[in-house]
């Protein structure tokens, strides 16, 4: 069970207002779980990519090696919804995401749909504030959002239900004995992932290609 947001301070401080920036118009009442889905899969070096966009923007990045069992977990984060092929016009939305996945200094310039309750909105906001090439446990989330060092099971928890690879960057977060265990994507993606972030802020800062 996730803490009572009533029982932490979720609703007030910097961390909401960044929040609010960071996630601008997210609330998971404003669509429903009906809306039509358009998705596309591709290959990167990571293994298959597969890009879900809906009518709010980008609902789902999910990254794997099989691309129907990428397609197994979109039908389950979105029972209901009507899946169809991308169309010539979102494929420019999909080839940006792609960028990002290559590297994540890429600006994310486009509209994402996050779902969530206050809880794991804080959770994706605080992850999406830690910069490329950093990590953060999930008891320094935690004690981020003002919730219990106990609520960092709560915390990993949300990390493993993360829809949105690379945008809310879940590889980031890492157990405090340092494994890689709660990325959804496994330990070889986050492994990738972070090695990438790694080589491009070096990149970045020394204007090498």
């Amino acid at each position: 069970m996730f803490m009572s947001t009533r029982s932490t301070p979720l609703r007030s401080g910097r961390l909401m207002k960044a929040l609010i920036l960071v996630f601008p118009g997210s609330n998971s009442g404003q669509i429903t779980m009906n809306s039509g889905i358009s998705f596309e899969v591709r290959e990167t070096s990571l293994g298959m990519a597969l890009i879900a966009i809906n009518a709010r923007g980008v609902c789902g990045i999910y990254l794997g090696e099989d691309p129907m069992g990428l397609m197994t977990e979109l039908r389950n984060d979105f029972p209901t919804a009507e899946l169809e092929p991308a169309v010539d016009g979102q494929r420019e939305i999909v080839a940006r995401v792609l960028a990002c996945v290559r590297n994540p200094l890429e600006p994310f310039d486009f509209p994402l749909d996050i779902r969530g309750g206050d809880f794991e909105q804080m959770i994706w906001a605080s992850i999406r504030l830690c910069p490329p090439g950093k990590t953060l446990s999930p008891a320094a989330i935690a004690q981020l959002i003002g919730a219990s060092p106990e609520a960092s099971t709560n915390v990993e928890q949300v990390c493993r239900r993360n829809k949105l690879a690379v945008a809310v960057p879940c590889h980031r977060v890492v157990s405090s004995d340092g494994t890689l265990s709660i990325c959804r994507w496994g330990e070889n993606i986050q492994r990738a992932l972070l090695a990438i972030e790694q080589d491009s802020r070096f990149i970045s800062k020394t204007g090498g290609h």
